[in-house]
């Protein structure tokens, strides 16, 4: 989001923020090549994204090199097995050229002879592709997609032998290991850390003697991140599929359920799911993972809280049962709370953390507070009456918008044409706007003269 964009500009201690002039040079090119992204858009595919980082240094030669092409080869094969899925594919390389070897695509004949001609030379910048990686991430780069039930953020797929070189050695021939400093693998930790607030990386190892512990310390920083082993890279390859089948299946089980494996399987085989025939185990036991990780995908976690930038705990949407952000609300059956509706429509803007069956309800006339939904308690019930704004340059809570004149965020509301519910307006111009497709986000309604969207 433009907030992020903002971010790169300025100073800051924090820890994982650029630190170098190096550094800071290759967010501006993260922000520069979201652009190129989204000037693609044609030829990107609607599904998840999926980020490859390919080490093509000089310590990848020979033996790490057939095993990287191994890996991604299969990789790119599986997603070509379910079009369906339509996995949104872009490559980076990393070593003597760090760049965007692909753009965003579902080309997947193209994207699996990308490489084909790549000379493995020069050092391990890895700081510089993970940064570079944000350019698929953000400021419209990339985009979240839902599958099934289930809230699908960007993933990063790494892989390497984990040695990195310093971000500033760009250009030069070699690898010589006196460049794997702790410096530069302070420095790709670094970034690792600010994308696994945002998404998972997964590591796949390659080479000789690859380093194990680094890469698992990198992949564990992020949430659903891990390492995955060469033997693994072709169910790895499964991996929307199997989100989607965790999702289709989800809903047959309740949400106080204790998610055991033999429980999960068992709605599995009783058919939750018309793809459940014919999974490997393996594939099986990554279903039961995503089912038991539930909360992550349906709530859309702590990342996408961050990305927000949205601080304040009222503006949550914790439970499926309960009306989503933005649904418009009118007094129900229970009703006990005299006239603090004014005797009209109000807009969902939250879910109480506290206690399940209570959400937040800002009324038109600008009071907010709690109200019991659910069971055989009912203060509010869901209506069809969206709000109307005083005139078209207005936008209040519970309003409906589109896509507006400077929208630059792919299709993070579902595609072209698709229509939103507003449930926050901030005074800074700002809107936060709960698509059909789950997604959250804020736009620029005024906001430095920009309008993301616009009253329908």
């Amino acid at each position: 989001m433009y907030q992020l964009e903002e971010a790169y500009k300025s100073e800051c201690n924090c820890g994982t923020c650029p630190q170098t002039d190096n550094e800071k040079a290759w967010v501006v090119k993260a922000r520069l090549e979201a652009q190129i992204h989204q000037q693609l858009q044609h030829q990107a595919g609607r599904g998840p994204c999926v980020i490859f980082i390919l080490d093509t240094s000089a310590s990848i030669r020979g033996q790490g090199f057939r095993e990287l092409k191994e890996a991604f080869t299969s990789i790119i094969d599986e997603y070509s097995q379910y079009p369906v899925i339509d996995e949104n594919v872009a490559v980076i390389i990393c070593g003597q050229r760090t760049k965007f070897q692909r753009y965003y695509s579902n080309k997947y004949d193209d994207i699996i002879h990308c490489i084909d001609d790549i000379e493995c030379e020069g050092p391990s910048p890895l700081a510089a592709a993970l940064w570079l990686s944000l350019g698929a991430m953000k400021n419209g780069g990339g985009h979240s997609k839902v599958l099934s039930t289930f809230h699908v953020v960007p993933r990063i797929v790494l892989i390497s032998d984990g040695k990195p070189t310093d971000i500033h050695l760009i250009g030069r021939g070699d690898d010589s290991p006196e460049y794997e400093t702790n410096s530069a693998k302070d420095q790709a930790l670094r970034v690792a850390s600010r994308l696994g607030e945002q998404c998972p990386v997964f590591c796949i190892p390659v080479g000789e003697d690859p380093n194990m512990t680094y890469l698992g310390i990198l992949s564990g920083m992020s949430d659903g991140g891990r390492i995955v082993h060469i033997h693994e890279v072709r169910q790895f390859g499964r991996y929307s599929r199997n989100v989607e089948i965790a999702g289709t299946i989800s809903p047959f089980i309740a949400m106080n359920t204790t998610l055991n494996k033999t429980m999960i399987l068992s709605v599995l085989s009783q058919g939750g799911s018309d793809k459940s025939s014919h999974l490997e185990e393996s594939d099986k036991n990554d279903i039961v993972y995503f089912v038991q990780r539930r909360d992550s995908f349906l709530y859309q976690g702590q990342s996408l809280k961050s990305e927000f930038n949205d601080k304040d705990e009222m503006y949550q949407e914790l439970y499926r049962h309960m009306p989503p952000l933005g649904s418009r609300v009118k007094r129900g059956p229970s009703w006990k709370w005299q006239n603090q509706d004014s005797e009209g429509i109000g807009t969902v803007v939250g879910h109480s953390a506290e206690e399940d069956g209570w959400l937040s309800v800002e009324w038109d006339n600008g009071q907010t507070a709690n109200y019991r939904f659910g069971k055989t308690i009912y203060d509010v019930v869901v209506c069809d009456e969206p709000r109307v704004p005083k005139n078209s340059t207005a936008l209040a809570v519970g309003c409906r918008v589109k896509r507006g004149p400077d929208w630059e965020w792919a299709d993070q509301d579902g595609g072209p044409g698709n229509i939103g519910s507003v449930y926050r307006v901030k005074s800074d111009g700002t809107v936060y706007v709960r698509w059909p497709n789950s997604v959250r986000s804020n736009y620029r309604f005024g906001y430095k003269g920009k309008f993301d969207v616009c009253p329908l």
